[in-house]
């Protein structure tokens, strides 16, 4: 285990077979740009802060009892200002750090080439798209079908390339094809249609995790989507996710009333609402991924062949403080049970160990 200090005390521990994936490169890379994007707000807040003290010290001077008080008062702001900045320049400063170390983990050509195209694998089914073909020939023995109506306001176009003689699919369309087209609608779309057609392809998307990931890594840092009105749009649909994950209809979403609790004597409404609160309301987790886990964890108590992945996240004392306290103020610290709780995070999610979490149980 790798025990690694950084500037500012805060304590990172990375086990030298952590697999970093691909995504938590380009996770921790987005989540600088938005801790810069704040850092500049906050200096602008600095800077308008101060001008204010400078114009209520002036007439301090003049000795008014009223002025006095309200410096005292724009000073605290100021100092509060000056905090968040602070705060903003050590969490920018831990993410460099974990970036650091996770690049030396993954393929940086793959990072690369996401980066610069996000476009480069086959089509994996995240969007919405119409199923209205209009024949075009090629004049080679193939037709490709585009649509001329959509059956949606926001579907794209199909891009798939049809065999003439035969109706079969020669080449289905690639990501390049129905993203670059995603990524130009949203672009030209004014900003009340931001977050419906988000919401459009999430509803219809076959694979919503790929999605959102697509939506956070590339879509907002996107620089086909320049508008800051359509980016703050953005941003607050993804803040608001939880909420549209549970207003969206998925056949594999389980309702949690129907799970059984038998792992401990804890009702599973508590149990649901204790991790809700710690893993789906904190974007680590989605609504379905949570569910999914207290089906496997707490229900039928087997360990499934792929683990769980914790996302958005630089640091996993967070996330063992979440596990620590369901088993020391929602269970109520079972004697002799420790192991079993720890294991509730060791045995289901990438990244973590049964041992290492029942250590960190005991600090």
């Amino acid at each position: 285990m790798n025990k690694i200090e950084t500037r500012n005390g805060k304590l990172y521990l990375m086990p030298e077979n952590t697999e970093i994936s691909t995504n938590s490169v380009l996770g921790i890379k987005h989540l600088i740009k938005e801790g810069e994007r704040l850092l500049k707000q906050a200096q602008k807040e600095i800077e308008s802060n101060e001008k204010m003290c400078d114009f209520l010290r002036q007439k301090a001077i003049r000795g008014t009892i009223i002025a006095n008080e309200s410096l005292a008062v724009q000073q605290k702001i100021l100092a509060k200002a000056i905090l968040n900045k602070n705060n903003i320049e050590n969490e920018i400063d831990d993410l460099k750090f974990s970036l650091e170390i996770a690049i030396n983990k993954v393929d940086l050509e793959k990072v690369k080439s996401i980066e610069t195209n996000p476009f480069i694998s086959e089509y994996n089914e995240m969007f919405a798209v119409s199923s209205i073909k209009a024949k075009l020939d090629l004049g080679n023995g193939s037709i490709h079908n585009l649509s001329n109506t959509t059956k949606g306001t926001f579907d794209l176009e199909n891009a798939n390339t049809y065999n003439k003689a035969t109706g079969e699919i020669v080449k289905n369309g690639t990501r390049k094809d129905y993203n670059t087209e995603f990524l130009i609608r949203l672009s030209r779309l004014y900003i009340l249609d931001v977050k419906p057609y988000l919401k459009h392809h999430l509803e219809y998307s076959k694979n919503k995790q790929a999605y959102l990931d697509y939506i956070k890594y590339a879509a907002l840092d996107s620089e086909i989507v320049k508008h800051e009105g359509k980016k703050e749009a953005i941003r607050d649909w993804l803040n608001a996710l939880p909420l549209q994950q549970a207003e969206t209809k998925d056949e594999q979403e389980t309702n949690i009333t129907e799970i059984q609790n038998n792992f401990d004597n804890v009702n599973i409404n508590d149990v649901y609402k204790h991790f809700k609160a710690g893993l789906v309301d904190k974007k680590h987790l989605t609504e379905q991924e949570l569910t999914q886990y207290l089906k496997v964890a707490f229900e039928l108590k087997t360990i499934p062949e792929t683990s769980f992945n914790i996302i958005n996240t630089t640091t996993k004392q967070k996330v063992m403080r979440v596990f620590y306290n369901y088993y020391k103020n929602v269970a109520g610290k079972p004697h002799g049970k420790k192991d079993n709780y720890a294991a509730l995070l060791g045995n289901y999610f990438e990244g973590y160990k049964t041992e290492n979490v029942s250590s960190n149980f005991n600090k």
